[in-house]
């Protein structure tokens, strides 16, 4: 192709430059090689319940447009078969630490898991976290249930008429007669039958997330947020945690890109960005899903290279023309 660089292709592209054969413009392009879907996600001051209870049966909450703003649960992505899971802390969209793990048996959904005539008290990954990822300095790291620990996940693990739907293995996980209200982690329940009956949950003792502490009882157990039961105090809440599922995915962009329902893993890049560029630019993506013609983009010389985000499109080439008088490296 005349007028341009191809650097770093994953698949042959059509190109097309300006012709002139003098002036360049360097770009990429990547293929997704898996993709996260946002499953859950919790926001422990949203005035929603998402204690125990509120996790089998499992219906619906929230919309896309807030998804990462509040209580979430995407019931499609609950129902679908997987074999990855990421859980991720963010402020409003914002990761600050990711975790992602293999389940051990492929391809059950998140609807099985957390279903208690299907799964209880349930180690439901193997080999410990694939990757992980703290922002250093991130407020309350030693005490999150999730990133202050480590190990597999444990599910649905109830205990006497306690329980957390998730929790780490590398923390305490309580036998199952204790009732020493010390498992602590995410969707939890101190008082009510978490071992025997779908959606079982009390006034007084549920809450969405809690943080990593010593023997505490009852009242004395500190909570992250305002969502709670009545005999619990609020507490601090460190960030909000998204449950992202994948069939393939094996790892997460974080640090990285806002938040979004879907992510690619971190082996991915943007799927087409230019650098070094001047003048308009005339971009026409011809997909196997969808096509985006004459989008145009004005770059003035010198500016940071900016990216056209096409991320879950399946695209089979890419033609790039100037429209301008030049073709310019800054």
């Amino acid at each position: 192709a005349s007028g341009c660089c191809l650097k770093h292709a994953a698949e042959p592209l059509v190109v097309v430059g300006d012709g002139t054969g003098d002036k360049r413009a360097d770009f990429w392009v990547r293929r997704w090689s898996g993709k996260w879907a946002l499953a859950m996600n919790i926001h422990a001051s949203d005035g929603h319940n998402f204690g125990w209870g509120a996790w089998d049966p499992a219906t619906a909450v929230g919309t896309a447009a807030n998804a990462l703003s509040a209580d979430y649960l995407d019931a499609t992505v609950w129902d679908a078969g997987a074999n990855y899971i990421a859980i991720v802390r963010h402020n409003n969209g914002v990761c600050e630490a990711s975790k992602v793990w293999r389940f051990t048996t492929p391809g059950r959904s998140l609807r099985d898991y957390f279903d208690l005539t299907k799964t209880k008290r349930l180690i439901a990954t193997q080999g410990g976290h694939l990757e992980a990822y703290v922002t250093p300095g991130m407020g309350g790291a030693a005490v999150d249930p999730i990133f202050g620990v480590a190990g597999d996940l444990a599910v649905n693990w109830h205990y006497s008429n306690n329980g957390a739907r998730i929790a780490l293995s590398g923390g305490h996980l309580s036998a199952a007669g204790a009732n020493d209200d010390d498992t602590h982690g995410l969707g939890n329940e101190l008082g009510a039958s978490t071992g025997h009956v779908r959606g079982a949950q009390s006034a007084d003792w549920w809450h969405d997330a809690s943080i990593i502490q010593g023997d505490c009882h009852g009242g004395s157990c500190v909570v992250q947020g305002t969502d709670h039961g009545t005999k619990l105090q609020d507490g601090t809440m460190y960030g909000q945690y998204a449950i992202y599922v994948s069939p393939s995915a094996d790892s997460f962009p974080c640090p990285g890109p806002r938040l979004r329902t879907e992510m690619p893993d971190r082996n991915s890049e943007p799927p087409l960005q230019f650098g070094g560029l001047s003048g308009w630019v005339h971009v026409n993506v011809q997909g196997r899903t969808a096509n985006l013609n004459d989008l145009q983009h004005e770059h003035p010389r010198g500016a940071t290279p900016f990216i056209y985000d096409l991320q879950g499109m399946a695209f089979t080439h890419v033609v790039v023309q100037r429209l301008g008088s030049y073709w310019g490296n800054s």
